[in-house]
């Protein structure tokens, strides 16, 4: 999970730029509902920093006084008009502001996610801080759901800086073959309701995973190597180039799954014993 710098645009300018691509009665309509739509981006805006996101007003469809603009319609305004048409500039700088997914950090972005769902906060269909540039999988495998209190959120990108601190931790498995598994271990310092988002963000995005899907990889590929420093420099050899790998990894990003892997095996007797032996071959 990565920061990525927050967009300073204007919801209402994106908007107005969104709504201007259609003309009669639709256009007549989403100018109508402005002040609602203004009033959900500010409403966002402020509650944003604390993961507030529960207290933002949810709808079916968006109405001012007797003018409704339906939850289709504001989501077409995102696929039709944001994503392709007047607001496409937009769209391609979003989602340009970063090009490895923020919320796996693992993925390239491919397009943009919509941190509260458009289904649910039509309103916010093109509101530039909830589009979040993200890989396909991540925008797939994230659901329609918003906690109940801001624990059960997963992080924002734009507002949530978790790269500080180390939280992500891995252990091995003891079984053949080696099995890692990645956890969440807040430091102190971390505040208790953000380590609490950090860990729904993992489950959410099935981050842990992922995350040993990809060291199972990574141990295939370096099992030779392994195996070559045990015979050759034994225990203390072997343990000396993993935790020299651990600290070249976690050096430049404290939360990387590789750094955590490389730790994880420098710090298991079993494994620097008998466990390396029990690494698939490629």
């Amino acid at each position: 999970m990565r920061t990525v710098a927050a967009p300073v645009d204007d919801p209402l300018d994106i908007y107005r730029l969104c709504a201007a691509g259609y003309s009669g009665d639709r256009n007549a309509r989403l100018i109508a509902i402005e002040l609602t739509v203004a009033d959900d981006a500010a409403s966002f805006d402020a509650k944003a920093p604390s993961a507030d996101y529960h207290l933002v007003v949810a709808r079916r469809d968006v109405n001012e006084g007797a003018i409704t603009v339906t939850n289709d319609e504001m989501k077409a305004l995102y696929s039709d008009k944001l994503a392709d048409g007047p607001g496409r500039p937009v769209y391609d700088r979003l989602r340009s502001a970063a090009r490895i997914c923020p919320l796996c950090g693992q993925r390239v972005v491919s397009t943009l996610d919509h941190y509260l769902p458009k289904s649910k906060y039509p309103s916010l269909s093109v509101h530039p801080r909830n589009l979040i540039p993200a890989c396909a999988d991540c925008n797939k495998t994230k659901q329609a759901k918003v906690g109940t209190i801001s624990d059960e959120n997963t992080i924002h990108p734009y507002f949530d800086d978790i790269t500080s601190l180390r939280w992500l931790y891995a252990r091995v498995t003891r079984c053949s073959p080696v099995v890692i598994e990645y956890f969440v271990d807040p430091p102190i310092g971390m505040a208790l309701d953000l380590a609490r988002r950090v860990e729904a963000h993992m489950v959410a995005f099935g981050l842990a995973a992922l995350f040993s899907t990809h060291a199972a990889e990574e141990l295939t590929l370096i099992r030779e190597r392994l195996l070559g420093l045990r015979r050759g420099s034994g225990f203390a050899g072997l343990r000396d180039y993993l935790e020299d790998e651990a600290e070249s990894r976690l050096t430049p990003r404290v939360n990387n799954w590789n750094g955590a892997l490389y730790d994880a095996l420098a710090r298991d007797p079993w494994f620097l014993e008998s466990g390396v032996l029990d690494v698939p071959a490629a």
